[in-house]
């Protein structure tokens, strides 16, 4: 089912979430709400101790057709400048693919791979599972590189970012242990 092209540059689409927590069912109201009128909404996990920030996009499935976006290891007003204009690029079809390196949209060059099944049953996304009930559509993770401009799968990554982002595209059984696989395996 595809909800007809909504306005992808509304200040509802460009505003960041703020303030108090407004609580599971108002949260929601606030996702459909900008997808209704923007055609996406770009939630995000604060992150904690154990794992670090990540946000994606809720709608461009459902708006466009296009598969959501997800980032991970970055503040998320960094996240938000990395996945919005990806949006936006979706929405007016200017397409991307699994890997394709996009250069023009963040500072840092970015990745796109796409997020293996075995991470949908994980609640990493779990305002899309419950925007989207019992459907799972495809999301694809936009990876950014180090500051020299190396990926995760490059042999010179800092290794200091090792455990920023997850290797979404392995299966979470291949993925190396840490955080993301422990997030993966919570109830």
């Amino acid at each position: 089912m595809k909800l007809r092209k909504r306005h992808h540059e509304c200040p509802a689409c460009a505003r960041e979430a703020g303030g108090p927590d407004p609580g599971p069912d108002a949260y929601m109201q606030g996702i459909l709400s900008q997808v209704s009128s923007c055609g996406w909404a770009v939630p995000g996990v604060l992150g904690d101790g154990d794992a670090p920030p990540w946000a994606y996009s809720v709608g461009l499935w459902a708006s466009y057709g296009h598969p959501d976006l997800a980032a991970f290891g970055r503040p998320l007003s960094q996240l938000a400048a990395i996945i919005r204009p990806l949006c936006t690029r979706a929405a007016d079809d200017e397409g991307f693919d699994i890997g394709d390196e996009i250069s023009d949209a963040f500072p840092a060059r970015l990745a796109i791979r796409d997020v293996h099944d075995s991470w949908r049953v994980a609640s990493m996304f779990l305002a899309s599972d419950q925007f989207h009930g019992y459907i799972r559509p495809p999301i694809r993770q936009v990876v950014w590189a180090d500051s020299d401009g190396n990926f995760p799968w490059d042999m010179r990554y800092e290794p200091g970012l090792a455990d920023a982002q997850p290797m979404l595209w392995l299966p979470v059984a291949d993925h190396p242990p840490g955080t993301w696989t422990r997030l993966a395996r919570q109830p």
